[in-house]
């Protein structure tokens, strides 16, 4: 997608919750890209990984209580995102927006 608010409306409605937009998601079976938010190859490739991640320890677990600890996780260790400012720090918690976790 080439912007947020072109994103299937239940994944802006998630984000808008939770008082943040994304870079990507997946969403009934489909990874979306938001184009307006990559700035560089770099960006896609982590996304990609990031949501790839996410999205196979979802499936595996099928259990939000591992996703929730997966996210502390990554956070803790120093997420990248969180370093690069507000808009990285908007980006830290992609998967728990997106998917609707607290």
């Amino acid at each position: 997608m080439d912007r947020f608010d072109l994103l299937p409306s239940a994944v802006q409605q998630a984000a808008k919750d939770q008082g943040s937009d994304v870079n990507g998601v997946f969403h009934d079976g489909s990874l979306y890209l938001v184009r307006e938010r990559m700035r560089s190859p770099l960006d896609v490739e982590w996304t990609v990984f990031y949501e790839a991640t996410h999205k196979g320890i979802r499936d595996l677990y099928a259990d939000a209580n591992i996703v929730r600890a997966s996210n502390r996780l990554y956070e803790a260790m120093g997420s990248p995102r969180r370093a690069s400012g507000p808009a990285g720090a908007a980006r830290s918690g992609q998967l728990r927006r997106c998917a609707g976790l607290k």
